[in-house]
């Protein structure tokens, strides 16, 4: 059984994985910066 905080941590870099592919495919990935990936996701 996983704990809750795992399963958040999991959750959080699934969201930031999914942001950073759609504004690299948006924008290119010399055009793409970390900040953007945060706040997207």
């Amino acid at each position: 059984m996983e704990s809750s905080g795992t399963t958040r941590r999991q959750a959080t870099r699934q969201r930031l994985y999914e942001a950073a592919v759609t504004l690299i495919a948006e924008k290119g990935f010399s055009a793409t910066t970390v900040d953007e990936i945060a706040e997207r996701a």
